[in-house]
């Protein structure tokens, strides 16, 4: 390969040493890249033990960047991210320490635009506003500098904390649903007759998949009887159990499975990117998938049980199917207040420093 050709083959990825990853590892790599060329252009001014020693801190950002041996519980932990990008700050913040006057002034517009992310009554702000770019770099100025830069980068990675500790109760919270969930069903499946979600109105029985006449001689009228006796209620009520079928509750969570994704993805139309490493909002339209099966349940479950005026009685199993879609669909009640902290997080997140340098 010629040198011209090698440059555009490493840009398209081939020949590359680095295993592929997640879009953090490569905004990490090409930041540990641009640190360990600037170390290089100034290691004799910084000092062979000095740069050397920075050299060592990048070695170790990029180690956490492209290791693959790193468990489950320690990337929802955020252990990575957190190593890889926290070196990096360490190298920043040493660059300031010892590189030359020049270099240390020219950080100074960059590090006031990241100083923003404090609270506008901070010493420290207050104190980098009146740096001027052409000041003389001084030992006092030096720690001042760095040590503004230290607080800003803990501030970026406290809130890069909050938005991984949300994300990973999301992500708990429908992994709890998703197998309440395919316990309904598996337990629907197994006992249908215990969990009928079938409606008796006049002279029939009805099922989600399933229609059974209970007085051959009788009119259908959509409605309840007006009055049974304690005999016909109970045979009534067998009838309900014994026509109810095993896929009755999967057909049910399906549909409202099917109304949520509907959901999530109407919800999109307010989504906005994020900088973070972490996909919030992936993680709320994997919560919102099995809240939707488990809402129509639950929601026929309580039109069985006549929680809901006038509609105690469905008569054909195109308006079960209709209702269950509708609750399914209303899981955005519920996980609407989800949502708005979400968006508060990530909000606080974006507003505070990102963890991205420039």
């Amino acid at each position: 390969m010629t040198y011209e050709a090698a440059p555009r083959a490493r840009f398209l990825g081939f020949g590359r040493k680095d295993p592929p990853g997640a879009v953090w590892r490569e905004q990490a790599l090409a930041e540990i890249e641009a640190r360990e060329f600037t170390t290089d252009r100034l290691a004799e001014e910084i000092g062979g033990d000095a740069a050397k020693r920075i050299r060592d801190i990048l070695d170790e950002a990029r180690a956490a960047a492209t290791s693959s041996r790193v468990s489950l519980l320690g990337r929802l932990r955020g252990a990575p991210i957190e190593r890889a990008w926290g070196q990096l700050d360490v190298a920043d913040e040493a660059l300031l320490q010892v590189a030359p006057d020049d270099y240390v002034r020219a950080q100074v517009p960059r590090l006031r635009r990241r100083a923003e992310a404090l609270p506008d009554g901070d010493l420290r702000r207050k104190g980098l506003e009146g740096v001027s770019t052409t000041a003389a770099v001084t030992p006092e100025l030096r720690e001042e500098l760095a040590s503004i830069l230290h607080s800003v980068n803990v501030e970026s990675r406290k809130a890069q904390t909050r938005v991984r500790s949300f994300r990973n109760m999301i992500l708990t919270s429908a992994t709890v649903l998703t197998v309440a969930v395919a316990g309904v069903a598996a337990f629907g499946f197994a006992k249908p007759e215990l969990v009928p979600i079938c409606f008796e109105p006049e002279a029939q029985v009805v099922c989600p998949t399933n229609v059974d006449v209970v007085n051959a001689g009788g009119q259908v009228t959509g409605q309840p009887p007006i009055s049974q006796t304690a005999q016909e209620q109970a045979a009534q009520d067998q009838a309900a159990r014994d026509a109810v079928s095993g896929w009755d509750i999967f057909l049910v969570e399906l549909l409202g499975l099917v109304a949520a994704s509907l959901a999530a993805a109407t919800a999109l139309r307010k989504a906005r990117g994020t900088s973070t490493p972490y996909g919030v909002p992936i993680a709320l339209a994997a919560l919102k998938l099995p809240s939707g099966a488990l809402t129509a349940v639950l929601g026929l479950l309580f039109i069985r049980g006549g929680f809901v005026p006038g509609l105690t009685a469905l008569d054909t199993p195109a308006q079960i199917i209709a209702w269950a879609v509708i609750f399914g669909y209303s899981q955005e009640l519920f996980t609407r207040f989800v949502d708005t902290q979400a968006h508060s997080v990530l909000q606080s997140a974006g507003s505070s420093v990102p963890l991205k340098t420039t």
